[in-house]
């Protein structure tokens, strides 16, 4: 019988196969002091490590926001290219690549482009938000089509008056491309990559019991009941980053002889 290997144990090993080989190289490893020590050039250390780091980081942050999309929605297919948030975020970059010129604002590209992208995915998400808080998960869905199709158009708009060179700085932003970058953006992106971490720990196991339906709850605070444990039911809204959602969180409270399990709607 063939035993399937864990994926987990997969990804242990992609990852640790590479720093296990940098490890046990003797001239990555003195070229790598040199680089720290005296800002030598190399093209692993200057490029290939930066794009790599850059690549894990943002592959680790879309798939924290298709968890937290997926989960708080309850659909499989909530995604933030789905749902209107990458096409929010394109049109603030182009944004970003347009309004400093026009007004005169005295900020560097890297940071416009951050911060215009930002407020753009956010700003995209209210109409959402507000579907999803008065129809059902499938209506969410169709808005957020209706939103990207929108938002992708007036993208496109808004690049043919941004002239050639910029042009070509937004097509390549908005393709999520790796070329010349460096670690000046692995440091720009490194805090919200924390910060992310730091939030999916926090919510690790409200997010847990917001996959449930309410019928399921229901069902299992009866058995516990029924058990001797008794639940305290109030009303909580969780989850701000992807959509405030009504959810069931679950925490415990003991005492030295019961254990009471409350759940936190």
């Amino acid at each position: 019988m063939v035993r399937s290997i864990p994926f987990y144990l997969i990804c242990r090993l992609m990852l640790f196969a590479p720093l296990a080989y940098i490890g046990t190289s003797q001239e990555l490893m003195s070229s790598g002091l040199a680089f720290i020590e005296r800002g030598t050039y190399h093209p692993f250390w200057s490029l290939s490590l930066p794009r790599i780091i850059l690549a894990l980081l943002a592959g680790f942050m879309l798939a924290a926001s298709g968890y937290l999309l997926q989960t708080t929605l309850k659909n499989p297919l909530a995604d933030s290219g789905i749902l209107g948030v990458n096409a929010g975020a394109s049109l603030g970059a182009v944004c970003a690549l347009l309004l400093p010129s026009w007004f005169g604002w005295s900020i560097s590209a890297e940071n416009a482009l951050i911060a215009f992208s930002m407020a753009g995915g956010l700003l995209s998400s209210v109409p959402i938000l507000i579907v999803s808080r008065l129809s059902s998960s499938s209506l969410t869905l169709l808005t957020g089509v209706a939103v990207t199709a929108i938002l992708s158009a007036c993208s496109s708009a808004l690049i043919f008056t941004i002239g050639q060179g910029r042009t070509d700085l937004a097509l390549q932003w908005m393709a999520g491309g790796l070329y010349g970058r460096g670690w000046e953006q692995v440091l720009y992106l490194l805090p919200w990559a924390i910060f992310a971490l730091g939030f999916i720990a926090l919510m690790f196991i409200p997010l847990k019991w917001v996959r449930y339906d309410d019928s399921t709850l229901r069902g299992g605070h009866q058995r516990a009941s029924a058990q001797g444990y008794y639940f305290d039911r109030h009303s909580a809204d969780h989850c701000p980053c992807s959509f405030r959602h009504r959810s069931n969180r679950l925490y415990w409270a003991g005492n030295s002889a019961y254990g009471k399990a409350h759940l936190q709607e």
